[in-house]
């Protein structure tokens, strides 16, 4: 139900049923991931790749300054949405020939810098070493688990002022919380507990 979105509704109030779109928007274009240079970091990848997103007609004409192209402003087939919609497949060829000119991260800085919408594609090896946003919230914290070793944990995507927390253990064993659980949420016994282990009751 929550990667439903509207298609729900839209079939219930209108009969209308969604087919695949791959990574298009239904109402906006440019929405989609376009081909780049290989990342630097990474020169055993033969392409990179940057996510761009257009909503307002500012960043339209935004885009087309930056991509060298302000006739695209008034070109028919892209001037408006509408146009963009309909003629999608050549937009993003033209937006493809100016993206594959630079690397992921660069396509993602100059059209950041305009004001459109746009990220680079990045691997784990990007995100835990790289990425100054994920530094700076600190969401990837490196813990040491009882089974696998110290490995990096995901924190929680947001951070609250009043109420400040931290990621200070990773994942439990299984039956590692066990006794814990037993005594101290639900008041059982030790005694209890051992005639349990006795009886051979499973406690996981």
């Amino acid at each position: 139900m929550n990667f439903l979105e509207t298609a729900l509704f839209e079939y219930l109030v209108n009969g209308t049923e969604r087919t695949r779109t791959g990574n298009r928007h239904p109402a906006t274009a440019p929405y989609g991931i376009y081909r780049c240079l290989p990342n630097p970091a990474h020169p055993e990848h033969v392409e990179g790749w940057c996510a761009i997103t257009v909503f307002t007609d500012a960043e339209w004409q935004a885009l087309c300054r930056v991509a060298g192209h302000p006739e695209w402003q008034t070109e028919p087939h892209f001037a408006t949405v509408l146009a963009r919609k309909k003629h999608e497949d050549e937009l993003d060829a033209a937006i493809t020939v100016w993206t594959s000119t630079k690397s992921p991260h660069e396509a993602m800085d100059i059209l950041q810098a305009a004001g459109v919408i746009a990220g680079a594609f990045q691997d784990h090896s990007d995100l835990l070493g790289s990425d100054p946003q994920m530094a700076h919230r600190g969401f990837y914290v490196e813990l040491e688990h009882a089974e696998m070793g110290r490995l990096h944990h995901e924190a929680m995507p947001y951070q609250l002022s009043a109420t400040p927390w931290r990621l200070d253990r990773p994942a439990p064993i299984s039956g590692q919380e066990t006794d814990f659980v037993l005594q101290e949420v639900l008041g059982i016994a030790e005694d209890e507990i051992n005639g349990y282990i006795v009886e051979r009751a499973v406690m996981a």
